[in-house]
């Protein structure tokens, strides 16, 4: 398509053709970002967009999961089919909001103790507008197709997807797709690769426990601080020593706290730290080590520790099949050059999504959101916020997926004639 129009001011003029009204899906976005709630409490997130599906029947449609999480099932109302390879297709967005002080400066920013700083409250937009859509043109959906809108609680705090898997979120559905908006390139273009998309991450805990005393007689006492330095030198071996050059692991102690005044031994050390990685051998070795070395060192110096490692996410495994088949579709949707599979991926960031992919087949799409002749902003930074301008790139790809999955037509007339 060759148009002065950018691509993603495209895809919202069909949407828009299709009755979407974006100016109200970014009033509510704008809203959800103003009222940021925390994992396992996004109480009137909820609210907000079941809002938008009061015509749905809650009793057969509409399920409840971890806490606050739910699922909007879109039901179609032709008559059934065989074509596409899949019946139930899920669709994911994440709600929760971080504790950073947000310092954006926009009038709509948080006025809650919390922040989008990461953009979910653009992700729930792309999801709710995607589910208007289908909900306004069921009847073009056959009646043995479903859609499976899935509002997912805690990602950040990570524990949201897992639960609501474990309570049956998934229970049907035959391949799940996502999004994460992100730098990594400009509006109108995505970052995706099969295979590991996004690294796990295994939470370290160690308190190493000494006998406190004098700053000044040392000898009397065991000192947890020493331990805790030597152990953190220490670790930085495994990936130097214990990996080979091809194994991807990174692992960071990130907090270490100790002491109280300037002339008193202190009784314990603390430290905690993440491991983020794609292979789970290469975790399980890592864990091994930490846990070696932790126990040898504190021992060297009278100490006794104690060690968690757990709270993990798995790494973010995208399925090949779904990968080309989403590749494909935005090649013919956004351009040949809108594909980036190289730069910044796969990330040592890690997404619980990979919860829903380890259950059933799909691909998690990184969209990319950076404005022409700006620079990107990483994730979690105080000064981020969600660009308007790539939700109708998202809810159009969603519909092409759906199309080319379940072997519908919703879109067709609308796009040629545009």
């Amino acid at each position: 398509m060759e148009s002065s129009v950018p691509i993603w001011q495209h895809h919202k003029d069909i949407l828009t053709q299709a009755g979407l009204d974006f100016d109200d899906i970014e009033k509510t976005r704008k809203h959800i970002h103003q009222n940021a709630e925390c994992g396992f409490k996004e109480f009137k997130t909820r609210k907000t967009i079941l809002g938008y599906f009061t015509d749905v029947d809650k009793d057969n449609n509409i399920r409840e999961y971890a806490t606050t999480g739910f699922t909007i099932d879109i039901k179609g109302t032709a008559p059934p089919t065989d074509d596409g390879e899949c019946n139930v297709i899920a669709l994911r967005a994440d709600m929760d909001a971080l504790p950073i002080k947000e310092e954006t400066g926009v009038d709509y920013a948080s006025v809650t103790e919390y922040s989008h700083m990461c953009g979910h409250d653009g992700h729930v937009a792309i999801l709710i507008a995607t589910g208007v859509f289908l909900k306004n043109h069921r009847d073009k959906i056959p009646s043995n197709k479903t859609i499976r809108l899935l509002f997912q609680p805690a990602e950040e705090l990570v524990g949201g997807a897992e639960t609501m898997v474990k309570e049956g979120c998934l229970e049907g559905v035959d391949e799940i797709y996502g999004y994460h908006n992100s730098p990594l390139g400009q509006e109108g273009t995505i970052s995706i690769m099969p295979g590991p998309m996004m690294a796990g991450n295994e939470k370290v805990y160690i308190d190493i426990e000494g006998v406190g005393g004098h700053g000044s007689e040392p000898a009397n006492a065991t000192d947890p601080i020493t331990a805790a330095c030597h152990l953190h030198s220490a670790f930085h071996t495994i990936k130097s020593r214990n990996t080979f050059n091809t194994d991807v692991v990174v692992f960071t102690i990130c907090e270490l706290n100790s002491g109280t005044t300037f002339n008193v031994i202190p009784r314990t050390a603390k430290m905690s730290g993440t491991i983020r990685y794609y292979d789970e051998k290469v975790k399980d070795l890592c864990v091994k080590r930490i846990e070696e070395l932790t126990k040898e060192i504190c021992e060297g110096f009278n100490c006794t520790p104690k060690i968690f490692i757990g709270d993990s996410c798995p790494a973010v495994v995208n399925y090949e099949k779904q990968t080309e088949i989403v590749m494909e579709i935005a090649k013919e949707e956004l351009g040949e050059d809108a594909i980036n599979t190289t730069k910044g991926i796969p990330k040592l960031g890690s997404e619980d999504f990979s919860c829903f992919l380890q259950k059933v087949p799909g691909c998690f799409i990184l969209l990319n959101n950076v404005k022409p002749g700006e620079t990107p902003i990483t994730m979690h930074s105080s000064k981020v916020d969600y660009n308007d301008n790539i939700t109708g790139t998202g809810v159009y790809l969603y519909v092409r997926i759906l199309e080319q999955r379940l072997g519908i037509s919703l879109l067709g007339s609308l796009d040629s004639e545009s």
